[in-house]
Formats: C-alpha cells, structure tokens, sequence
C-alpha cells in the first residue's frame, strides 16, 4: 500500500509486498510503522514535483528548474541524477526495475500515476 498525504495529494497503491507512505507535510518516507526516512527540503521538492505530474516524464532541465531554480541550459550538473538515487533508497526502489520511479532514457524521470484515494 502506498499512502502519499500532504498538501493536495492523497494517494495510494495496494502491492502485495510493502506498505509505503510519502508524507509531504512531515517530509518523510515511512515502511509500515518502522522505518522512516526524512526528506530534505529538495528531495521534497523534487517528489512535490514528480507526484504532481504524475504519469508524465518530466526533464532534467524542468526539474532544475522548478527545484533547483537554475537555468538549465547554462547549468551541466548531475544533482538531479544524484538527488533521483537519494529518493529511490528511501522508497526501496529498484533502480533496474523501478515500481514508482522510473527513469526515461534520453527525457528524464517519471512517477508513475498513483489511484487516488479519500
């Protein structure tokens, strides 16, 4: 089950093999009632922006963007690359067979669209 809650979001999948949970308002990753994991400021902003388009790849320059605030046609970085591995760990994704997060080769990222709930 993957619960997002915080600001207008409010989702979930039903998987059989873990129960998820983004909170935005808290900025943490729960599993089950055990582990969580705190999300910066960033890493928040960036899963803001990933659920919010949920379904869509969204580009390395239109993250730099709307996170980072950079120019991304003067701007060469791999922060976006580096901060996507950052999120993946907390989520337990796989990054060779992502289930949320996936990576589109030549474009970008995308989550994918998540069932609305409540």
């Amino acid at each position: 089950m993957l619960q997002v809650e915080g600001m207008t979001m409010n989702a979930s999948i039903d998987t059989t093999e873990k129960r998820l949970t983004i909170d935005l308002n808290r900025k943490e990753i729960r599993h089950g009632q055990t582990e969580r994991h705190k999300l910066s400021r960033i890493e928040s902003a960036l899963l803001t922006c990933l659920l919010g388009q949920a379904g869509r790849p969204v580009t390395r320059g239109e993250l730099l963007a709307g996170v980072w605030r950079l120019d991304p046609l003067r701007t060469v970085t791999r922060t976006v690359d580096m901060h996507i591995s950052m999120l993946r760990k907390k989520l337990r994704e796989n990054s060779r067979k992502p289930a949320l997060l996936l990576t589109v080769h030549g474009v970008g990222y995308m989550m994918l669209p998540l069932v609305q709930a409540m």
